[in-house]
């Protein structure tokens, strides 16, 4: 998708005052290395290597809990002092968590 062509899309007079937010969501880890090398998937491990599991991994904008229905979103471990924001329904936003630059 071309997000600038959307994002300017959206902010276009008779558009904006439509939209709330939204939210754009990268490509998974595993389409991009699949892009650059020979198709194979990525994993996560220690460094032992047991336990491998094949992963996606998906960059996500700080306010996109803001924009996605949150039935399903159940935290269940956070860092107390790191959680610096709460959704709508008072559940703590661990994504924007990931952008406050709180040392803990």
């Amino acid at each position: 998708m071309d997000e600038p062509a959307i994002v300017n899309f959206f902010n276009t007079d008779g558009v904006k005052d439509l939209i709330k937010d939204y939210a754009f969501v990268s490509a998974t880890t595993n389409t991009i290395f699949n892009a650059a090398k020979s198709g194979e998937k990525q994993e996560l491990a220690g460094l032992s290597g047991f336990g491998m599991k094949s992963t996606d991994i998906w960059g996500v904008p700080e306010n996109y809990l803001n924009v996605v229905n949150t039935e399903f979103y159940i935290p269940t471990s956070l860092e107390k002092d790191a959680v610096t924001n709460t959704l709508p329904d008072g559940k703590p936003d661990a994504v924007s968590t990931l952008y406050n630059d709180i040392g803990i």
